[in-house]
């Protein structure tokens, strides 16, 4: 029964490894979590030796006209299902296009952003990747390759967090986690705002909110984030998400604040803040990294808030 075991394991494993590299090439050849590494270490992930091979119809490069990238987002990039429309670019965030040679035109883009991560009480500076986008005519043309490819190359990025909305990459997420649309009413009663927050020692992994773009509200010794999504719903309001509210108090608190800048809310899993209101489910999201190893964690341990 033993020996049956052993053979039905190593079976196992030479199946999933040769799917992986038969169905997801691109992937296999990079440092990211598959099912089958053997090595389960959390931590940084050796870097495998790779060249790719960009497609030699097109050619990659940073994009910084904003008008031109919010345009093409609000064609391209639409993971509501065309409810959203994108009003300006984040700072900080480097945006990166992909141009057919032959006609000159944007086929694709992908953004990176630097963000501070403390993870398991060490601090990382990682890139988060958002924004990969392409033109429909354009998807079957394996270019998101090279988006990525020379994304990771330019900003010289080892470690990156991937936000995937909906359908999961080919290899291991560490976090999976529903959005939900806020369905309470506010109340007269309004919180105060002040400077500055610090939660991180409540949280396995936690990014400092960033006090240019972020809100903080206190009532009472008690707290509340919320922040301007940098998108617009489909009668052009602003929709702002609750990253963290404290109590149900709080939750509430924060509606109030928010009731005449938005027509929506959204709250996720993440830190459990969903738990405080009355909610309509929007999405489900996961989370994973480029180049290092993590356990799956319980969205209730993680923070993450980026405008």
């Amino acid at each position: 029964m033993f020996f049956k075991l052993i053979i039905f394991v190593i079976l196992l494993y030479l199946i999933i490894v040769l799917y992986g590299r038969y169905k997801h090439p691109y992937w296999f050849y990079h440092p990211v979590d598959f099912f089958y590494t053997l090595s389960k270490e959390e931590g940084v992930i050796g870097q495998p030796y790779y060249i790719h091979n960009y497609n030699r119809d097109y050619r990659c490069s940073r994009w910084s006209n904003s008008e031109e990238i919010i345009d093409f987002l609000n064609e391209n990039f639409q993971p509501g299902g065309g409810e959203y429309l994108y009003k300006n670019t984040k700072k900080g965030t480097i945006f990166y296009k992909i141009m057919s040679k032959k006609d000159n035109y944007v086929s694709g883009c992908i953004s990176a952003r630097k963000v501070n991560v403390i993870l398991d009480n060490k601090e990382y500076i990682i890139w988060y990747i958002d924004h990969l986008a392409l033109k429909i005519s354009e998807r079957n043309n394996r270019i998101a390759t090279d988006l990525i490819s020379y994304m990771i190359k330019d900003t010289g990025a080892q470690i990156i967090i991937f936000k995937k909305d909906n359908q999961p990459l080919p290899f291991k997420y560490f976090c999976k986690y529903n959005y939900y649309k806020v369905l309470d009413k506010g109340k007269p009663e309004q919180p105060n705002v002040v400077d500055d927050i610090s939660l991180k020692k409540k949280y396995s992994m936690y990014i400092q909110p960033d006090k240019g773009e972020c809100i903080f509200l206190e009532k009472n010794g008690c707290y509340a984030i919320v922040y301007y999504s940098g998108i617009l719903d489909s009668n052009k309001k602003e929709i702002y998400e609750i990253a963290y509210a404290e109590n149900k108090e709080m939750a509430q608190l924060s509606v109030n604040y928010l009731e005449d800048k938005t027509s929506r809310i959204l709250v996720n899993e993440l830190s459990e803040t969903n738990l405080l209101y009355k909610t309509e489910y929007l999405s489900t999201n996961y989370l994973y990294f480029y180049n290092y190893r993590k356990y799956v964690m319980n969205p209730k341990d993680i923070f993450i808030c980026i405008p």
